[in-house]
């Protein structure tokens, strides 16, 4: 995954193997021009979680954020944030592009 530093929210953001030939060509091109306007990372295969859409349940791909608070030690705390994508071919799950969230609580450790 190639993203824009310029951007945020999930905007900028492009998956190489989505990209069709002359679309490679021109970002190879584009980033031999301006190099320092983008970041590569890793693709990780976020998991399913279901969430409801037209009151069925349906799989999306979402992520946890943790909340780690930082003292003398770090404590991670008992809650966190999911987000999860609506679209279902996505692994964009920016609130800023149709993504949704919901708490998520850590039961026990």
């Amino acid at each position: 995954m190639l993203k824009d530093v310029a951007e945020a929210g999930g905007y900028g953001v492009r998956f190489g193997n989505k990209m069709t030939k002359q679309e490679k060509e021109d970002f190879i091109a584009l980033l031999k021009r301006e190099p320092r306007r983008f970041i590569a990372q890793e693709v990780i295969d976020f998991l399913d979680i279901d969430i409801m859409e037209n009151n069925e349940r349906v799989p999306r791909k979402a992520d946890l954020r943790a909340f780690v608070l930082m003292a003398d030690e770090p404590l991670v705390w008992k809650s966190g944030l999911t987000r999860f994508s609506r679209n279902p071919d996505s692994f964009i799950v920016n609130s800023s592009q149709g993504g949704g969230f919901k708490d998520t609580w850590v039961l026990s450790q």
